[in-house]
């Protein structure tokens, strides 16, 4: 595992901010997978090192909800040490921010919702892992979301999933990124461009772009703040 730098950040050994693509779609090469690589390929042009895991070739197993029913509550390590949670989280708490994506599946993030189950130990035992690497392993980073989706179950689902994220300490950036499945098809995309002069693509196109970017840049505009967002000690006001 990377150790933080002077600034408490968990940069790679080579200085460049990691992001880190989760992929959620049981399907390969699905629709928002898809999405999700290019993400990643904006932020490497942006000078970010990335990595795609996909949690369908992983096995996490659901949460045990430990927090609820044992007196020691959450721990970390997580206590399934058998599959590949650890693994996971220490993925996560090496990466300077991320981008999740996803299939809609009525209304929800079905598969997503399972990683965020288990990120638990990392929000639990935050203060253990703040004098650990000198940062929390989830505050302060920013993250998008990916979907191959177009209706109202898009929305629901980013709701929930965002909601979450946040409260856990992430931070959500501009753009959540959703496309229907109809404007994957190449004749659809060729009707819509060149006879209706629909440009709705290129919106979508340039908000990949964007967010690749983002998930750079912004973990380099707050490197020397790193106390911007933790509540281990407020800072009054002077008068």
């Amino acid at each position: 595992m990377d150790s933080p730098d002077g600034d408490g950040n968990t940069s790679s050994g080579n200085g460049k901010i990691k992001v880190l693509g989760i992929s959620s779609s049981t399907r390969v090469c699905s629709r928002s997978e898809k999405m999700l690589k290019e993400v990643l390929k904006s932020a490497e042009d942006f000078g970010g090192e990335t990595e795609l895991i996909r949690l369908a070739d992983m096995n996490i197993k659901p949460c045990r909800g430990c927090c609820s029913e044992e007196a020691d509550g959450c721990v970390y390590p997580c206590v399934d040490t058998d599959d590949d949670t650890n693994l996971t989280l220490e993925k996560m708490i090496e990466a300077d921010s991320f981008a999740f994506a996803s299939p809609v599946r009525w209304g929800s993030l079905s598969e997503l919702q399972r990683l965020i189950e288990k990120m638990t130990p990392l929000e639990d035992n935050r203060d253990k892992l703040f004098k650990q690497f000198g940062r929390e392993p989830l505050l302060g980073k920013p993250f998008t979301l990916v979907a191959s989706e177009d209706y109202e179950g898009v929305s629901l689902a980013f709701s929930q999933v965002m909601w979450a994220l946040n409260r856990m300490g992430l931070l959500p950036l501009p753009y959540v990124i959703h496309r229907m499945a109809l404007l994957d098809r190449r004749i659809v995309q060729i009707g819509l461009r060149f006879f209706l002069g629909y440009r709705k693509l290129d919106w979508i196109d340039n908000e990949i772009r964007l967010a690749g970017r983002n998930l750079v840049l912004f973990p380099q505009l707050i490197k020397n703040a790193k106390f911007i967002f933790d509540d281990y000690k407020v800072i009054e006001p002077t008068t």
